[in-house]
């Protein structure tokens, strides 16, 4: 199923310069993979690589690429965030598109539409 970015008012012009619009921003999961598109960044996470996904922290006044220790954000609203935890810590860009410099972390938190779906889809465990 697929699971839109949500976008705030401010965010739909903002983040134009990111290529992130609600068209080309989501998350989507199948039983094989976990997909990751905000504007020009495009990832396919292989489901055995999620460990599950949970409540994500506020990012109330920041939207866009944001790094936090141990997280990248993808922000474009000031609610709805969703944690995608990995079961091991990945290998995840600073600046996207551009694949260098990098950060490992453990975690990806993304606006979305519906996060209780989203998270009830990955599942809380596993």
């Amino acid at each position: 199923m697929r699971y839109p970015v949500r976008f705030d008012a401010f965010s739909r012009v903002a983040l134009l310069v990111l290529g992130a619009t609600p068209g080309n921003s989501y998350v989507e999961v199948t039983p094989d993979s976990v997909r990751v598109a905000f504007g020009l960044y495009h990832r396919n996470f292989p489901r055995s690589e999620v460990a599950r996904a949970t409540p994500g922290p506020g990012y109330w006044l920041s939207r866009g690429w944001r790094w936090r220790p141990g997280a990248i954000g993808m922000i474009a609203a000031g609610g709805g965030v969703v944690s995608i935890h990995f079961r091991e810590r990945i290998s995840m860009p600073l600046l996207p598109p551009l694949p260098v410099p990098t950060t490992r972390v453990e975690r990806i938190d993304i606006t979305v539409e519906d996060p209780g779906g989203l998270i009830a889809e990955i599942g809380a465990g596993g």
